[in-house]
């Protein structure tokens, strides 16, 4: 810049001239460019060098880990398909993916030429040099050029990395379990572990402080992590000043999304069917009844427990006439299936006896609102004279059985009438007393011993047991009720919190993940039933 004369000087001086705020904003707005140009290339260059190291780890995973065990004599065959699946697919998939982006380098040069623009120009960039400008515009078009064509890479590859992960990621739940078992043979598994880092210690690049989990568990971390990294390269595309293809980078990150949650859908799916295996494999099936009942479930939704009370409105007056007056809450296991919620006793950690199967399609639920319930956060299921208190841990797993059983019960009873409409006999073969621990037929009286529904039936009728413990009401409530002529109202009788914790470490490779983190976030946030329902549910829950 020339001065041509003495006012010019005095005006370049002047820091509140004009001339000065003009090339005060245009440095800034070229460090600002400069700023959107260089969080775009690291986007785009992150998903390229991410790729590398996750092919990289893949290939140790296979070539290393994975061939040593077609060795191992401690690993059966079958052992070693779970773990394998289909690995070797995933590296075909992946090693192409490199080979593709390494040839977009080869061809554009764009990661070398940026970098070369980037050291060259820093000292032009502040004298707004042409040159300086010209390498720059040069380097972000070869950039977007690049971005281009490997968004089009992705979007070409999106539906064979879903097919292959689907089934991958699938069996993680299994190869964990396959592995912590081979685990648990510690000189062998040692020794398999220490030859498997020699081998990756003579190979270039390869991670030699990582364990054989950890390599394990880096597909589903891979593709999961495409659409964070998709959704950073059109966040900085946006903030971009030149012409980019972001609708091809859109199209990239929302194909992955869609693949991510494909992927997980398949895990969940499977997860379920192991689940719903394991849950078969430990019902005591003591009667043809019951394993009537099996016949008919259908894939296990949610596993969790809760305090249950069963109410049969033809027992009531018989309830009232009982000498000690309470009303006692078993403690049990719930597996929701697509047709039932089953109600269980853990007997032991691989038996369990199936005590209540309440057929969806029949039973209304509802929330009970804070205080009106015998137990607190409850849900009642009703049908007929026959009615079932949960009371959960907390309002978040309140929510999660509400909302996943109206759900269930909306899908079975829809299955039900296209069933019908097809067969209209399937009523007649399903008879309600064959699949329910209670009959459903109110006709039927409470005492009848004669009929299947009632050979596994319980029923809660009030003795004292030591095991369990019984809550008594607020004294002025009772003594209010006794005066008024009223007879006072039933003492709740809740399982010991032993009994609880048992019933819980039964099951515990069956709970359902939703209801572990429902509990574990009310924990964290104090909101357990200490603090939410009024004093009778209050006094209840403290005995847990």
């Amino acid at each position: 810049m020339t001065l041509d004369s003495p006012a010019d000087l005095a005006e370049a001086q002047d820091p509140f001239s004009s001339r000065a705020l003009q090339e005060a904003l245009l440095v800034a707005a070229s460090a600002q460019r400069q700023d959107s140009d260089e969080s775009f290339y690291h986007s785009l260059l992150e998903i390229v060098k991410t790729e590398e190291g996750y092919t990289a780890d893949l290939t140790d995973l296979v070539e290393v880990h994975f061939s040593l065990l077609a060795f191992a004599r401690f690993v059966t065959e079958e052992q070693r398909t779970i773990i394998v699946r289909n690995a070797v697919e995933l590296l075909d998939i992946h090693s192409r993916l490199v080979a593709k982006l390494q040839r977009v380098d080869e061809d554009l040069g764009w990661i070398r030429e940026h970098e070369e623009s980037a050291t060259q120009s820093e000292d032009d960039v502040s004298e707004s040099s042409p040159r300086a400008t010209l390498r720059l515009k040069s380097s972000d078009a070869t950039v977007a050029d690049a971005a281009k064509r490997i968004s089009a890479i992705y979007l070409n590859e999106a539906v064979n990395l879903s097919n292959a992960y689907m089934p991958f990621c699938s069996g993680h739940t299994e190869t964990m379990e396959v592995t912590k078992m081979l685990a648990a043979q510690k000189l062998d598994w040692d020794a398999f572990e220490t030859h498997c880092t020699g081998l990756l210690a003579g190979r270039k690049s390869a991670s030699t402080r990582l364990h054989f989990a950890d390599f394990l568990i880096k597909p589903v971390q891979r593709i999961c992590r495409y659409p964070l990294l998709f959704a950073n390269l059109v966040k900085a595309a946006k903030k971009h000043s030149d012409d980019l293809p972001l609708e091809r980078m859109e199209a990239a990150a929302a194909a992955f999304r869609t693949v991510a949650s494909q992927v997980d859908d398949a895990q969940r799916i499977r997860n379920r069917e192991i689940v719903t295996v394991k849950m078969a494999l430990r019902l005591d099936v003591h009667s043809p009844h019951t394993a009537h009942l099996l016949n008919h479930l259908d894939q296990a939704v949610l596993i969790g427990s809760a305090h249950v009370i069963f109410t049969n409105s033809l027992m009531s007056i018989m309830t009232q006439q009982t000498p000690s007056n309470s009303i006692k809450a078993n403690f049990y296991g719930l597996a929701l299936y697509g047709t039932h919620l089953v109600m269980i006793k853990a007997k032991k950690t691989n038996l369990y006896e199936p005590k209540h199967w309440l057929p969806l399609r029949l039973f209304d639920t509802q929330k009970v609102p804070d205080g009106e319930g015998q137990l607190p956060y409850a849900i009642k299921m009703s049908y007929r004279n026959y009615s079932f208190e949960i009371g959960s841990l907390c309002h978040q797993e309140q929510d999660i059985w509400a909302d996943t059983i109206e759900q269930t019960t909306i899908a079975c009873r829809k299955k039900w009438a296209d069933a019908i409409s097809v067969d209209p006999t399937i009523p007649a073969i399903l008879d309600d007393s064959l699949i329910c621990s209670e009959t459903l037929d109110p006709a039927l009286s409470w005492h009848d011993a004669t009929s299947p529904a009632l050979l596994s039936s319980e029923f809660p009728l009030p003795s004292p047991e030591s095991a369990v413990t019984s809550i008594a009401l607020p004294a002025s409530a009772m003594s209010s009720d006794t005066e008024s002529g009223i007879a006072p109202r039933p003492r709740l009788s809740l399982k010991p919190p032993a009994q609880r914790v048992a019933t819980d470490l039964r099951l515990a490779d069956l709970l359902s993940e939703a209801v572990l983190t429902a509990r574990a976030q009310s924990k964290r946030s104090h909101a357990m039933p200490l603090h939410g329902p009024p004093p009778r549910s209050l006094t209840a829950l403290e005995a847990l």
